[in-house]
């Protein structure tokens, strides 16, 4: 099975409109059809226990990994417990941010997010506050004054992306409004997603898995 391309995979799902609220919470649309259902409880049993062989049947063999030519499960193995890929961490991260699917219980998506219009313009700088009752507030400082908290909503990202979990980033939101938010409440919108189509049999398998575009 060839991994289809990513912007192929988008216009197979149709988009919903960014609400009026802008909140993006994970939502599980897999639990409507009993075989992804199946498949994403598959995978995050596989996960959960660190399970090689209990992975590789659920992924393609010619799995996409990365735009530069990263694909099949050797290599997806390999960058399973890589200190440069972490994938068990990052697929741990996408499966609880929700799944995506097709109307008909086709091709499959996690994070849920993914699939959705976030309203923001440039994807690499658009991110997504990740949880409930995130603290905004007026500065840098972490004792600033708090003017808000927001729950999983888009923002675009004024400052350059940071290593340090605890920094707090200037943010503004679609309507023109800023803060600062703490980077390890931010997800971006091109991070880690995991794409799962049927095969020949009609079993799902993992054809992508990146981040980026």
């Amino acid at each position: 099975m060839k991994p289809i391309g990513l912007i192929a995979a988008i216009g197979l799902f149709a988009l919903g409109s960014p609400a009026h609220a802008e909140r993006f919470e994970p939502r599980n649309e897999c639990a409507d059809f009993e075989d992804a259902e199946a498949f994403r409880m598959a995978l995050a049993t596989a996960v959960a226990n660190r399970d090689e062989a209990m992975l590789e049947p659920l992924v393609d063999s010619e799995i996409l990994l990365d735009f530069g030519g990263g694909s099949g499960w050797e290599t997806m193995r390999e960058r399973l417990t890589s200190d440069d890929y972490r994938l068990w961490a990052e697929l741990d991260k996408i499966l609880r941010l929700g799944c995506a699917i097709e109307e008909d219980g086709g091709m499959m998506a996690l994070p849920w997010y993914w699939t959705q219009d976030l309203g923001l313009e440039d994807p690499f700088s658009t991110m997504l506050v990740v949880g409930f009752d995130v603290p905004l507030r007026q500065g840098r400082a972490p004792d600033s004054p708090l003017l808000d908290r927001i729950s999983w909503q888009a923002v675009t990202l004024l400052d350059d992306w940071t290593d340090n979990p605890e920094a707090l980033v200037h943010v503004q939101f679609p309507s023109g409004r800023k803060g600062y938010i703490a980077w390890k409440n931010l997800r971006s919108q091109v991070d880690y997603r995991l794409l799962a189509e049927k095969d020949e049999d009609g079993t799902y398998r993992i054809t992508t898995f990146v981040a980026g575009d």
